[in-house]
């Protein structure tokens, strides 16, 4: 340390500075006719006790750029860090500690706020060693007298700690009910559109086509007879009879590609969701065309085969009616794709085999279109309410204004939507507030809950086998059967021990997204683009339905949307949709019908006009406010 002094001290008396000893502290003040004030006082810690080579050299005279940069080869060449700070530091990480000093310019000056926070969290020295010294071991800054130098920590701390109670194992979900148990039909059947021309009796009949992301349901509208049916598909009982996983099977024989519904040796799922993320892509909408085209083969040998007294004399007008979602039909981008690709499938079902170059040709153009059938594209929530509408039920009436809010929770995705629907002159005219979906479905809440898992078991050893079976299981789109009840029952023998502000994955998906998607972005954005009031909307019938709402998880939207915190005039009325009259479906349970609702409002809907609503008139909303309406909340700010 002496060494070093006078080194220095004989550097600075060269150039026209000078050094003041202290034993205390070092003091660096100016020289001649600029005189500067003493700064503060700081103490050197010594770094090594080599003795330098450097207080031997002749330093001459240079200026004061000279002077600076042979006062710093004198330190570098000692190899030691120094570090000037006040006596008695005990600190760096506060704001309010003792400053930290660096001689530059020959006067020792405060580090900035922002250097030092650099400097502590990279826990450099503040003079770093000339690369042509041998580097020596960090210094333990904590070990000094009085200096106590931390790192900050980078993670933090998770709200909640696991406990293994044992071996812990992943609960996988049940396999698809896709068990190749096909209802079996005549072919020759299924590829035929007329059992006999008639032109003195025909019949009205469309197929209700409901393409949800994981399964399919049909249901077959004759408005000459004023009945319906809901197709079977498979040799099951109860509401899973109805529902066809949307899986395609392609086997190649003999160089010809065909599709089939039980067997193959490829599979390709996530058919709709495929075409809705990439509309353009051919081989999307070759796949569900050719999945389509069978489902109708199905549709019309089972028609065939089960009413033939009905349909053997009689021609039919053929009508499909595939669903769409709400704020997909009113963007109008998707409903060109989902028509074409109804009749690319109506041609291929003609045929005797379903094959992909058949539906490609078509594709291309090189055949006509179909000119036998109407098809229809509709947003799925209006055909879904119109069974609850075109239903003796007294809750409907025709003299009032119907608005309704309608949550549809599917596999993939969540429906929801305002509207407004009336009956004119024998048409149903649909009047959109506002339609969102978004991907709060049943399988992105599984996803949402495998991610959870994955990040909390990620620190353990002992959850890496876990999390090998669980990005196994991670993206299913075919949950035919209901998955847990909670995140918690996806583990055996792990137990979540909750610290002090701890929001498990259930809550926070429900809270925000789920929530966060019908309340604000469709309810409460009626009122915010002056679309409906508050009077309006108060106890306004919501309808919970699709094959997610039988969740207890998705069933929390009935009891939370009765009442809003801080908006009171936010609250919606739970209503159920019941069972028509007129539709035949042995062995479906009236708690099961809503799986339903949307192939059969397909199957019936004479569709009239689509329209979203107009903001309401200035004089109209400042007339109907009242009090009430002008108080904000706290919580509304």
């Amino acid at each position: 340390m002496t060494s070093l002094r006078h080194a220095l001290n004989k550097a600075m008396k060269e150039t026209g500075w000078s050094v003041a000893d202290s034993s205390k502290s070092l003091i660096v003040k100016g020289h001649k006719k600029k005189s500067r004030k003493p700064t503060h006082p700081a103490t050197v810690t010594e770094a090594s006790k080599r003795t330098s080579t450097a207080s031997s050299k002749e330093i001459k005279p240079g200026g004061l750029r000279e002077g600076r940069k042979k006062i710093r080869a004198a330190s570098q060449e000692e190899g030691d860090r120094v570090r000037l700070q006040e006596t008695g530091t005990k600190s760096l990480s506060s704001v309010a500690s003792p400053k930290v000093y660096r001689v530059a310019a020959g006067v020792v000056r405060p580090v900035g706020l922002t250097e030092k926070r650099r400097e502590v969290s990279s826990a450099r020295p503040l003079i770093k060693p000339s690369s042509t010294v041998a580097k020596k071991k960090p210094i333990d800054f904590q070990a000094q007298s009085g200096s106590v130098l931390t790192k900050p920590d980078s993670v933090p701390s998770k709200p909640y700690e696991l406990k293994f109670t044992g071996k812990g194992r992943y609960i996988p979900l049940p396999q698809s009910l896709h068990d190749r148990k096909i209802i079996s039909l005549p072919v020759e059947l299924g590829c035929r559109t007329q059992l006999t021309f008639n032109e003195d009796d025909v019949h009205d009949v469309t197929i209700g086509l409901d393409f949800g992301t994981s399964t399919v349901k049909v249901v077959v509208g004759d408005a000459t007879i004023e009945k319906s049916f809901v197709v079977p598909f498979r040799d099951a009982s109860g509401i899973a009879r109805y529902l066809l996983p949307c899986k395609l099977w392609e086997t190649k024989e003999k160089g010809v590609k065909k599709f089939s519904l039980i067997e193959g040796s490829n599979a390709f799922d996530d058919l709709k969701l495929s075409v809705l993320a990439a509309p353009l892509n051919d081989n999307y909408i070759i796949q569900a065309a050719g999945f389509i085209a069978l489902v109708l083969k199905h549709v019309r040998s089972w028609l065939f085969s089960e009413y033939a007294d009905i349909y053997q004399y009689t021609s039919i007008y053929w009508t499909v009616a595939i669903g769409l979602p709400s704020e997909s039909h009113l963007d109008n981008d998707l409903t060109p794709v989902f028509g074409r690709i109804v009749g690319l499938a109506w041609q291929a079902s003609q045929e005797t085999e379903v094959r992909r170059s058949f539906i490609k040709k078509l594709l291309q153009g090189e055949s006509s279109g179909c000119d036998d059938i109407s098809i229809a594209v509709i947003p799925e929530l209006a055909a879904q309410i119109h069974g609850f509408a075109s239903s003796p039920s007294a809750s409907f009436d025709r003299n009032r204004v119907n608005r309704y809010v309608i949550v549809d929770v599917g596999a993939g995705t969540v429906d929801s939507s305002v509207f407004q629907v009336e009956q004119k002159r024998g048409l149903w005219n649909f009047t959109y507030y506002t339609a969102t979906v978004q991907p709060n479905g049943v399988a992105n809440l599984h996803v949402a809950r495998i991610n959870w898992w994955i990040d909390a078991l990620s620190s353990s050893g002992r959850g890496r086998p876990i999390i090998t079976a669980m990005r196994n299981d991670k993206f299913r789109s075919d949950l035919e059967q209901p998955i847990p009840k909670s995140y918690e029952q996806y583990v055996e023998n792990i137990a979540v021990v909750p610290k002090n502000n701890y929001q498990d994955p259930d809550s926070n998906f429900f809270k925000k997204r789920l929530l966060r998607q019908v309340s604000s972005d469709t309810v409460y954005r009626c009122f915010s683009k002056k679309l409906l009031s508050q009077t309006d909307i108060t106890g306004m019938p919501m309808f919970l339905c699709g094959g997610g709402s039988r969740m207890k998880f998705y069933q929390q939207l009935k009891s939370e949307l009765q009442t809003t915190p801080g908006t009171t005039w936010l609250r919606l009325e739970p209503w159920a949709l019941t069972m028509p009259t007129d539709l035949i479906c042995k062995g479906v349970a009236q708690g099961d019908y809503d799986r339903l609702s949307v192939a059969y409002g397909l199957s019936r809907l004479h569709l009239g006009e689509i329209d979203t609503a107009l903001p309401l008139p200035q004089e109209l909303e400042e007339r109907r406010m009242t009090y009430q309406d002008r108080y904000i909340d706290k919580d509304q700010v």
